[in-house]
């Protein structure tokens, strides 16, 4: 969760601290390359320069967000320069930890919050283009890394991703890159590649048995409310 809060900003950096700007301050979570914030809420949009100039990078989470933290000035952000990438943050405060999910919310929040502030829609605000460059190119720039991996192209990792778009949630294929902000679903990934290794193929993890992990999971999340003495209510009846 965030390290701490304030009216202006709330920022959790790798360097590990929270940091409240005030006026003359304009250190936001570390400068240069170093800063990369994981949640970056601000709502003096005059501090958003000063991660511009430091070369900040922030990684837009907006699932958690909703949850905890509020809307981020996204737009405003990425017309400012600053380095905007797609994250999940942790199971604790997402749940669902799909970067499928993120994009697609990431694109209606910040459509919501453009009509919320100045009362007309927008549907460019954050377009389709823009949401799966912040979940690709961007995100491998936001850990330093974009020489290597972040796009197809000759001389980089070879890291790819399979997608079956002839579902019935994606089709007609209109508009391709609006078909995968938009429509896609976790399930129409069939394949990944990663380092020119398969890591999943046609739906199957291949690095590790998937029946003995979730099972290994279940197990261990029971050990842990019974020795942490936790007895769950329940809020409903069902079979």
């Amino acid at each position: 969760m965030p390290g701490g809060g304030d009216d202006e900003v709330v920022t959790r950096g790798r360097v590990g601290a929270a940091v409240t700007p005030t006026v003359g301050t304009p250190v936001v979570g570390g400068t240069g390359a170093e800063g990369s914030p994981d949640v970056a809420i601000v709502s003096d949009t005059k501090l958003i320069g000063h991660f511009s100039k430091a070369g900040v990078k922030v990684s837009h989470c907006p699932a958690s967000a909703m949850r905890m933290l509020g809307f981020a000035p996204i737009r405003e952000m990425l017309d400012s320069g600053v380095c905007v990438s797609l994250g999940t943050d942790g199971a604790p405060s997402n749940n669902r930890m799909s970067i499928v999910d993120e994009m697609y919310l990431a694109s209606l929040i910040n459509k919501g919050r453009e009509a919320y502030i100045s009362g007309t829609t927008n549907p460019t605000a954050l377009p389709a283009e823009t949401v799966l460059k912040m979940a690709t190119i961007n995100g491998a720039k936001a850990v330093l890394w974009d020489n290597e991996i972040g796009s197809l192209e000759v001389g980089k990792k070879a890291d790819l991703v399979v997608v079956n778009p002839f579902t019935w949630s994606m089709v007609p294929l209109h508009d391709r890159i609006a078909n995968i902000v938009y429509s896609m679903r976790t399930e129409n990934i069939e394949s990944v590649m990663c380092n020119g290794q398969w890591i999943m193929k046609d739906h199957k993890i291949m690095n590790l048995n998937e029946e003995e992990e979730i099972s290994s999971a279940v197990k261990r999340a029971n050990d842990l409310l019974e020795r942490a003495g936790i007895n769950l209510p329940s809020r409903m009846n069902y079979v």
